[in-house]
């Protein structure tokens, strides 16, 4: 049976029905189970989201019923040959395996992706909101103003420690899916296994510790009522030991976006976040310093 294509789209040739062995294909021989040949958005899954040229046509060619490893492993060969010649597939059309999902690879990360960076923000941003409640929390008076805003500075917790799981599952998902091969896997690669360690040891310091002591002081406050706290609870409420572990906090998500962004090897990602994590609790320690006495 003589093998035909079927050219598709909006360019001139749409509809017409041309053999195989006239494609203007860089290699050989014609025996590929399954390829798509595209120069603009694909209407198959091609692995590829588009090509930048003008033309819109999809080719697809089918020499065989059913691939075989032996054919899709030559497809494959050919189409890493074209690209160490041409440049990265894609760049002015391709030719790459079909897959069975109408769904291009890349687009089927974009959840993970999505929420793996919505997630960093959550847990930077949960930071920033228990710093910005401490400065009240150390300003305030009465027993009212101190439980007031002990409770919202913790009630941040829950957005820290929810950023932090949603940041593990996808970013385990995205080192299998994205960073793995065949012969690596993606957890060996420092950038992905220290960002992991630093949510399990280093990220749950500052809703664990200041976490705790927001919570006695709240309940503290609360005893107290609208009258003026004494000043065990307002020293307490401005003591080094409450803000230092909440700082540290937003120190662990600046280091953890570091890491995503710059990708650097075991020594200096392990310095990076230690060292973020330190100024963190520094910072934290000064700010409570300079807090007048009570």
């Amino acid at each position: 049976m003589t093998t035909r294509t079927r050219l598709t789209g909006s360019s001139s040739m749409a509809g017409t029905v041309r053999p195989l062995s006239e494609l203007p294909l860089p290699w050989g021989p014609w025996h590929c189970a399954q390829f798509c040949v595209y120069s603009s958005r694909p209407r198959v899954s091609c692995g590829w989201p588009g090509s930048p040229s003008a033309a819109s046509a999809v080719l697809i060619a089918t020499a065989a019923p059913t691939p075989t490893a032996s054919t899709m492993s030559h497809c494959n060969a050919a189409v890493a040959e074209r690209d160490n010649r041409t440049g990265p597939r894609g760049d002015r059309g391709g030719i790459l395996p079909i897959t069975t999902s109408r769904v291009p690879p890349g687009q089927r990360l974009l959840p993970s992706l999505f929420l793996h960076v919505l997630a960093a923000i959550g847990l930077v941003g949960g930071g920033i909101v228990q710093v910005l409640a401490g400065v009240r929390v150390r300003a305030a008076v009465t027993g009212h103003e101190l439980a007031s805003w002990a409770t919202f500075a913790r009630s941040a917790g829950s957005l820290i420690i929810a950023s932090a799981v949603v940041s593990l599952l996808t970013g385990g998902h995205l080192a299998g899916a994205v960073w793995t091969t065949e012969t690596t896997s993606g957890f060996s690669r420092p950038f992905i296994t220290l960002g992991m360690a630093g949510l399990v040891l280093l990220a749950p310091v500052g809703p664990m510790l200041g976490g705790k002591r927001l919570r006695r002081l709240a309940e503290a406050g609360e005893s107290v009522g609208a009258a003026t706290a004494p000043a065990d609870v307002v020293a307490h409420a401005r003591g080094a030991g409450l803000w230092g572990p909440v700082h540290s906090l937003v120190g662990v998500g600046v280091g953890l976006v570091a890491l995503m962004v710059y990708k650097p090897g075991w020594i200096a990602g392990g310095v990076l976040l230690l060292a973020t994590f330190a100024t963190g609790w520094l910072a934290g320690r000064m700010l409570a310093a300079r807090a007048p006495a009570p």
